[in-house]
């Protein structure tokens, strides 16, 4: 449930009810919300901060393709840059 309601907010563009949404789960959860959310709130950070460098300075290689894709439902471009 938790997975398609964030998934609605990122694919409406919602950035910043995506944030506040992983926030307030994570604060209601604890801290197993916590690792399982850090790949949505690891591409709030990029999309809010417009800075992809992010990607590679914050993230392992493994989690790259998987924040680069919510980055993309987010941003609703196919480009892993989140504009300018």
């Amino acid at each position: 449930m938790t997975a398609g309601f964030l998934k609605r907010l990122a694919g409406a563009g919602e950035v910043s009810a995506v944030g506040s949404a992983v926030r307030e789960i994570v604060l209601s959860g604890g801290a197993g919300w916590e690792g399982f959310l850090k790949p949505v709130a690891d591409a709030v950070a990029i999309v809010e901060a417009k800075d992809t460098r992010l990607y590679y300075t914050r993230l392992q290689p493994e989690e790259r393709a998987v924040v680069a894709g919510i980055v993309r439902a987010i941003t609703g471009s196919e480009e892993l840059g989140v504009g300018g």
